[in-house]
Order: structure tokens, then C-alpha cells, then sequence
């Protein structure tokens, strides 16, 4: 483990530090430079592996092939390889998102947890220091079970002021373990009373009161703006899923149509426009379309993130949700047209 962490230490400064904010926003204690070369270590495993799999994939290396070919016939191999590693990175970027995503998911859950008692811990706690405690003490003593994650976190905090740490920065050290404006915001006006000698209770107090009327204007923009995130999630998991869908077999339909009628026997001056086969095969349209329900969804995401929380990196929490019905949608339609269509032509 030494020497993992070792190596994680020479990585940018600015990779490690976030990645140690995601791991402690989500409560995790993992160390963040192990942990940075575990997840560099797998990302580069999954591309290799990924690369090997669509050249060595009769399929896929067909489609590759067909493409490049299509693109470029001078260059067709090298840019087979190019294609295939573009690919397998956005595999490996599809896997950082969601790893991502499920440490967002962790983060806000907590983040939302503490906000709703948040008020009335700092309640708890000015009413301790009125009785003649510290601020340490007060914050032990108001840590009580009933405050949850909170609780835990404070006494983590405090311990560490106990044992010789200035608040100061046992209260930076809790700010970082939430990702929490309210929280940030209320410790930087705790701190700046210290530093000025203010009374801590009346600071207490005022932000207890402020953060309870800022949960009630956040429930009410959100509830104002509820509409504009549905019309995302809907357009993003249902619309444009359902759109690529029909389009892909309307494509198959048209190939079908052209091996089954020999255009070039139809006189030209009979048609007032030329006849040819698409630019793009069934299969290319396909592969395209599993390709842009990923970044639709994706950018939905962030879309919805910004409009409900006025931050696009708090989207990525909504983004595995979108993808799984968008892609359940886009193979189900899929299926209910291939059975529709097969009717309709008589096929089996």
C-alpha cells in the first residue's frame, strides 16, 4: 500500500485533490492516492482491453473496418485502429462517469440529510455556550445520536481539537466532509466571530435562523423549476431514445427495399430525383445512435443539474438513470417496431 500511495502522490496535485474532496464529500476515508491509481490502473486496463476486444470482435471490427474505409480508403487501417481506440475511451469515460455519479449520489444524500437538523444543531449548540461551555464542548454536547451523520462527523471534528488541532481547522476539516454550501457558508462566519472575538451564540443563532429560511426558498425554486427538469427527463430518457429507434428501422426498412428492387434498371428520366442507397448502413446508424443516447443523456444531466440545483456537476447523480430508461426505451421500441414492421411485410 506504501508504494501505491507513493505513486499516487507523483500524480497532478489537481487530480488528488479532486478526487480527495469526492471521497470525503461522500463520507468515504479511503486513501485518495491509493485510490487514484487503483481507479488509473483499472481505466487503463479497460481501455487495452476494450481496444482488443472491438479489433478482435468479427462484428465490431467489421463496422470499424467499413467505416474507415468509408472515411478515408487510403488510410483505412490506421484509422480502423484510431476508431477502435476512441471507442474503448469512451468506454473508460462512460466508467469515470459513473463512478462519479455514484459518489455524488453519496455526497447529496448526505448533504440533504444534514441541511434538514442543520438548524436546529446550531440551536442545540448556542444554547450550550450560553450555559458557559466552549465552542468545542458545545459542539460535542449538541452531537447527540438523534443528528445522524452530522453527529458522527462533529465528534470526528472535535476530537481532533481536543487532542491539540485549532478549531479553525477541525471545523475546515468538517466543512470538507459535506458538500454543503449551507454548511461552508455557516463555518466561515463561526470562524471569522472567532477571529474577531464576537459573541458565538447570537452568530449561532443568526445562522440557525438564516439557514432555516434559506431550505424554505430552496424548496420553493425547486418546486417553481419542477416543471423544466421533467421536460428534460422526458425529452432526454423517452424522446430522442424513441426517435433514434424509429429512425434505425426505417434505415433497415430502406435497405431491405434496395436489395429487393434493382435501381439501376429504373429508367432515369422516369424519377424526378436520383436513387441510391443510403450513405450510412443499418448497422453504422446503430452504433451511432447507442453513441448519442450516451451524450444526450449526459448532457441532460448536467442541463437538469443546472436548472435545479444552479450547479451542472450536481446532474451527474441524475445521469445512470437517464441512461438505463433511455436505453430501455430505445431497445424496447426497437423490438415493438421490428414486430410491428415483420407484420406488416409479412415476414416471420
Amino acid at each position: 500500500m506504501e508504494f501505491i500511495e507513493l505513486i499516487g502522490r507523483n500524480f497532478p496535485k489537481s487530480i488528488t485533490e479532486k478526487v480527495k474532496r469526492m471521497l470525503g464529500t461522500a463520507g468515504s476515508n479511503y486513501n485518495p492516492y491509493v485510490f487514484s491509481v487503483i481507479i488509473a490502473a483499472i481505466s487503463l486496463t479497460l481501455l487495452l482491453a476494450t481496444t482488443i476486444f472491438s479489433l478482435t470482435n468479427v462484428e465490431i471490427n467489421a463496422l470499424l473496418e467499413e467505416t474507415a474505409f468509408q472515411l478515408f480508403p487510403q488510410l483505412g487501417g490506421p484509422l480502423k485502429v484510431f476508431l477502435a481506440i476512441l471507442f474503448s475511451l469512451l468506454v473508460v469515460s462512460l466508467f469515470l462517469v459513473l463512478l462519479s455519479s455514484y459518489y455524488a449520489m453519496k455526497a447529496d444524500a448526505r448533504r440533504n440529510a444534514i441541511e434538514q437538523i442543520f438548524p436546529d444543531f446550531l440551536a442545540l449548540v448556542s444554547s450550550n455556550v450560553r450555559s458557559g461551555m466552549t465552542l468545542e464542548q458545545a459542539l460535542w454536547n449538541a452531537a447527540k445520536p438523534e443528528f445522524g451523520i452530522l453527529a458522527k462527523e462533529v465528534r470526528t471534528a472535535i476530537k481532533q481539537s481536543f487532542s491539540g488541532e485549532p478549531i479553525d481547522k477541525s471545523l475546515d476539516y468538517l466543512a470538507s466532509r459535506f458538500n454543503s454550501p449551507v454548511l461552508r457558508r455557516a463555518i466561515n462566519i463561526i470562524k471569522n466571530s472567532i477571529y474577531s472575538g464576537g459573541e458565538i451564540a447570537k452568530v449561532l443563532d443568526k445562522i440557525a435562523e438564516e439557514s432555516s429560511e434559506l431550505l424554505v426558498i430552496k424548496k420553493e425554486i425547486r418546486s417553481s423549476l419542477i416543471i423544466y427538469v421533467i421536460f428534460l427527463f422526458f425529452a432526454s430518457a423517452l424522446g430522442i431514445p424513441f426517435m433514434l429507434a424509429v429512425s434505425q428501422k426505417l434505415l433497415v426498412i430502406i435497405e431491405e427495399s434496395f436489395n429487393l428492387i434493382d435501381v439501376s434498371t429504373i429508367p432515369e428520366n422516369q424519377l424526378p430525383f436520383n436513387v441510391g442507397k443510403p450513405p450510412i448502413t443499418s448497422s453504422q446508424f446503430y452504433y451511432f445512435s447507442i453513441i448519442m443516447i450516451l451524450i444526450s443523456t449526459l448532457t441532460s444531466s448536467f442541463m437538469i443539474g443546472a436548472t435545479y440545483s444552479g450547479k451542472k456537476s450536481d446532474g451527474i447523480k441524475y445521469f445512470p438513470i437517464i441512461l438505463v430508461l433511455s436505453f430501455i426505451v430505445f431497445f424496447t421500441a426497437g423490438y415493438l417496431l421490428e414486430s410491428f414492421f415483420s407484420s406488416i411485410l409479412g415476414r416471420a
